[in-house]
């Protein structure tokens, strides 16, 4: 049997307003709203994915919801709190413990050991000078050969190391007032400052334990001056000869070594150290 055909009239009949439609679809989001619990946005996303079918719309919310997404309004609400949670983390955590920088210093250059050409008579002032058994075949290697040997030596006692060159060195000022021993002595000197430098250099006079029968493991440097007040003459004459490279590297770590007792960390900065 065929149906009636429809008239003009009748379809306009069926036919539903655009304030119907608008209702309707308010009617759907607001029914979203409170099943889900979400806001209107958000309602309104899901249900024009959905092609307007609510059943399917609130799948998809769900399914989404196992998934660990949402909506675009909760992922952005997600990542927010997630950012905020972040940073408060971030706040409460304690500072991380910073590297310290590793302090660059001036590379040093040997120094060469002083020479001189004596006579007998010279090499026999050396001798005495500098306490040696029997006196050097030259005022150059053989000489610094037996003083270094002499400085190193544990048959004296603690007259070795700094305490062994100061009483050197205190031995020759006498003979810079008279002329003709004047030069040989003033070479003494030097040759005595050299060695001292060198152990500063070398780190010898910074060991603890270095002298003999010392049980306090102090540096062969304090010791000596803790000593005698007499050392300070002999201690600033070696200051004094050093070049500023190597003021540095001799006087740079101990003052460092103090700043970071003083500062677990004090941001690694080298400290200049210079008697100029």
């Amino acid at each position: 049997q065929r149906l009636p055909r429809a008239t003009p009239h009748s379809a306009r009949s069926t036919s539903r307003s655009p304030t119907a439609v608008m209702d309707e679809y308010a009617a759907s989001v607001a029914t979203l709203v409170g099943m889900l619990g979400i806001d209107a946005g958000q309602a309104g996303t899901l249900l024009q994915n959905a092609g307007g079918n609510i059943e399917a719309a609130a799948s998809e919310y769900f399914y989404m919801m196992e998934e660990g997404g949402g909506t675009d309004g909760e992922t952005d609400g997600a990542s927010t709190d997630m950012d905020e949670d972040e940073d408060m983390a971030m706040a409460m955590a304690p500072p991380p413990t910073m590297a310290r920088p590793t302090a660059k210093r001036p590379k040093l250059e040997a120094r060469p050991a002083p020479r001189l050409g004596l006579d007998a008579a010279g090499l026999a002032a050396l001798q005495a000078g500098f306490a040696l058994s029997a006196a050097p075949a030259d005022g150059a290697d053989a000489l610094h050969r037996a003083v270094r040997d002499r400085t190193q030596s544990y048959a004296h006692g603690d007259e070795r190391g700094l305490r062994y060159l100061q009483h050197c060195w205190e031995r020759q000022q006498p003979q810079l007032q008279q002329a003709s021993a004047a030069a040989a002595a003033a070479f003494g000197c030097e040759v005595a400052l050299h060695h001292a430098r060198q152990a500063l250099l070398s780190g010898a006079a910074e060991e603890d334990g270095l002298s003999l029968y010392g049980d306090s493991g102090e540096s062969d440097l304090v010791g000596l001056l803790k000593a005698s007040a007499a050392a300070a003459p002999f201690v600033t004459a070696v200051a004094t000869s050093l070049s500023l490279a190597e003021q540095e590297s001799v006087y740079g770590p101990a003052l460092e070594s103090l700043l970071r007792r003083l500062d677990p960390y004090s941001g690694g900065a080298v400290v200049d150290v210079s008697f100029s």
